[in-house]
């Protein structure tokens, strides 16, 4: 395995001047660690007074940055091109040198491929913390077996003391629950300050020909058929709607974007008053892929569906040959725009998911949990637990957030009413892209351990267009319904991972039979027999024995 091994030196009491302002006021803005103060019985009522005060004064000192004692910490870490594209990797970006300087930290990175991060907990050079990494979901056997194994060192004993900040975000956010494996918390995980970051897809629509039809953006699945259809009839789209094979299924379906129409959450797993659902078999999805062949046999949907990917459908809805499509903001939607900056008609605008038929807002969107598993874990290599908990918690101070999300003060952003801003250091930068520019002097756009700001995002994402599509996506209920990554274990796991693999190849193999009309929807009873052979009321109840355990 090829390593790419730098640290990152604090030299004596040298002061960091790009980070004016921030790290002046540390014992100020540090949170108190649980140390008992009173010395009420040895004092005056004076006395009393004072001894609070300065007790009250060290506790917020106990936990505050630089820290103290010439600390000195490994940090595994997987590559990311957009900082390769600029400097030698992560250790040499602008960012990671405040990291150190911020913390009094001496961090010495090993850098390597996602692909070899599990390497690294193994042999004797694991790092004393392992980030951008999720051992829920990459550590075979899940974050269970990472800690039976010895490998993830829980952090329950450590956080009130040494990650205060961190802490009371845990116990402020509902999501966080997934952070915890019964009684212990397992590391830090990339937060995100609200929904405006939770949902980053869903549906565009050429605004332009609405405008000069007469038309609104649909709302239903009715509406969005006479608009299609339009679309077809009076602009000449060859594909009305057109996207990606993958997003037919996984956006349109899946993550419900038109299903609310339908009155149902989506088709997948889903939840609804603490109960486990099965969407994919349940009697209305029968009604959205009635809908979606109609859509393929009046040839309003693509019928090439299954083989075009994103350059395709980009250039469909820049060409004209189709009016809707499904895009990610920056890879769709900010590309997209780009290319037709210079047509003054062209007009894009985001489609909320589909109302439900009461004209409600809709039960489902696609939907991030705003506690990300994807986070910064602390192994049983670290000797310095206290210290190695104290060092992650600054990406949850209020300083710790601004570098994270913004970088350094006065270099890639500075205060503008209030509100951190990125410079033209970041938005205009003549060596590198805004994205190379965001990854070089931040750290939120890659990964934590931090909570990601929505002004961080807006300003990433500054154009009218990509505000109003966000805007428009997050317009559902689906924090109601998401299910995160839920810890699983034993002989369940292994049962609920091998008959899910199987269900969920043929429900999506179905899925495209059924809106291209290779199978008839009078099967729709053998489909439902077939997927209750496959153990679907099995992985139902297996989901819900451990949603239960969850988050009880």
């Amino acid at each position: 395995m090829k390593k790419k091994i730098v640290s990152l030196m604090l030299v004596g009491t040298m002061i960091f001047s790009t980070l004016a302002g921030c790290g002046q006021n540390e014992e100020k803005e540090s949170v108190s660690a649980k140390e008992s103060t009173t010395q009420a019985s040895e004092t005056t009522a004076s006395k009393e007074s004072e001894s609070a005060e300065a007790s009250t004064e060290q506790e917020k000192a106990a936990v505050s940055y630089p820290m103290e004692g010439n600390v000195k910490l490994t940090v595994g870490i997987k590559g990311n091109a957009n900082i390769s594209a600029v400097c030698a990797g992560v250790a040499d970006t602008a960012f990671s040198k405040a990291w150190a300087e911020a913390t009094g930290v001496e961090i010495e990175f090993v850098e390597v491929p996602a692909k070899d991060m599990n390497l690294l907990l193994t042999g004797a050079d694991m790092p004393d913390i392992i980030a951008c990494y999720n051992p829920y979901k990459d550590y075979p056997g899940g974050i269970t077996a990472a800690i039976e194994d010895n490998i993830i060192v829980p952090i329950t004993d450590y956080v009130e003391e040494y990650a205060p900040d961190y802490k009371a975000w845990l116990d402020s956010e509902p999501m966080s629950k997934n952070m915890w494996v019964g009684d212990e918390i397992t590391g830090f995980a990339k937060g995100l300050e609200s929904d405006f970051l939770s949902t980053g897809s869903g549906m565009v629509i050429r605004q332009d020909w609405l405008d000069e039809l007469g038309l609104k953006v649909p709302t239903n699945a009715d509406e969005l058929y006479n608009v299609l259809k339009a679309f077809k009839e009076k602009k000449g789209a060859e594909v009305p709607l057109s996207t990606q094979s993958s997003y037919v299924f996984t956006q349109l379906a899946q993550n419900g974007m038109i299903t609310s129409s339908f009155g149902l959450v989506n088709a997948n797993y889903y939840v609804a008053d603490d109960v486990i659902e099965a969407g994919f078999v349940q009697e209305e999805y029968r009604d959205v892929l009635e809908y979606l062949h109609k859509l393929y046999d009046e040839k309003l949907l693509d019928n090439n569906f299954a083989a075009v990917d994103k350059t395709i459908e980009m250039s469909n809805l820049t060409s004209g040959k189709s009016g809707m499509a499904v895009l990610a903001i920056s890879s769709g939607v900010s590309p997209v725009m780009e290319a037709m900056k210079d047509d003054p008609n062209f007009k894009l605008s985001g489609v909320a998911p589909l109302q439900k038929p009461d004209g409600s807002v809709s039960y489902y969107t696609p939907y991030n949990w705003k506690s990300l598993t994807e986070g910064a874990f602390i192994t049983s290599a670290c000797d310095n637990i206290e210290a190695a908990v104290q060092f992650l918690n600054y990406g949850y101070t209020e300083e710790g957030k601004r570098l994270f999300n913004f970088g350094i003060e006065g270099v890639s952003w500075e205060m503008k009413d209030g509100v951190p801003t990125y410079t033209e250091t970041v938005t205009n930068n003549p060596d590198m892209t805004k994205t190379q520019a965001v990854a070089y002097y931040a750290r939120t756009l890659i990964g934590g351990p931090t909570i990601g700001m929505e002004e961080y995002l807006r300003q990433y994402n500054p154009g009218k267009t990509e505000q109003q599509c966000t805007e428009a996506w997050i317009q559902s209920e689906a924090k109601d319904h998401v299910i995160p990554t839920l810890v699983m274990t034993g002989d369940m796991a292994t049962e609920f991972s091998t008959y899910k693999t199987d269900l969920d190849t043929y429900v999506k193999e179905m899925f495209v039979k059924f809106v291209n009309g290779t199978e008839s929807l009078d099967n729709w009873d053998a489909y439902v027999e077939q997927c209750k052979k496959l153990k679907v009321d099995r992985i139902v109840e297996i989901y819900q024995h451990f949603w239960d355990e969850q988050m009880k």
